[in-house]
């Protein structure tokens, strides 16, 4: 019988430390969207879609919405359904209202919101999650919608 050295332990520990430590803090997904006329697309079709992948199921996270936008977005609040599918084919959909802030800033430069969703949440499955963002109603000003999933600051 073979005897296990104390580095060999250690190193291994410290591997395992190491590759638990490395799942991404976060994961910001955004993706472009029709700028003069974003709306619900025919029967069949979807608004933006963003794919997270999910390495680590026991983290608590908190995501929040990315919205890009220009003057032309003149709403105080834009209307989405969201769609959340599992690795395992669930899904979860609701429809929400997100407050939009309009700081002041020179007809050039555009806009980026974020906007928190959900709190202290745990992804607890491993896999890609499907997320879909589509307006309730037609937009215009919006340039890019997406996700951003952050671990929660509360962990500590």
């Amino acid at each position: 019988m073979r005897r296990l050295r104390w580095p060999g332990i250690a190193g291994a520990a410290v591997a395992a430390a190491l590759s638990y430590g490395c799942m991404t803090p976060t994961q910001a997904v955004v993706d472009d969207v029709d700028l003069y006329d974003w709306q619900r697309e025919q029967e069949g079709e979807e608004g933006v879609c963003v794919n997270i992948e999910n390495g680590d199921t026991a983290t608590l996270r908190d995501l929040s919405l990315i919205v890009r936008f220009n003057r032309l977005f003149k709403a105080d609040t834009l209307h989405l359904e969201l769609c959340i599918e599992t690795p395992d084919s669930m899904r979860y959909t609701e429809t929400v209202a997100f407050p939009i802030s309009h700081p002041r800033r020179a007809a050039a430069l555009r806009t980026v919101d974020e906007i928190p969703y959900r709190s202290r949440t745990v992804l607890d499955r491993m896999g890609t999650y499907r997320i879909t963002l589509t307006p309730v109603r037609p937009v215009e000003g919006i340039e890019a919608a997406g996700i951003n999933i952050v671990k929660s600051r509360e962990n500590e």
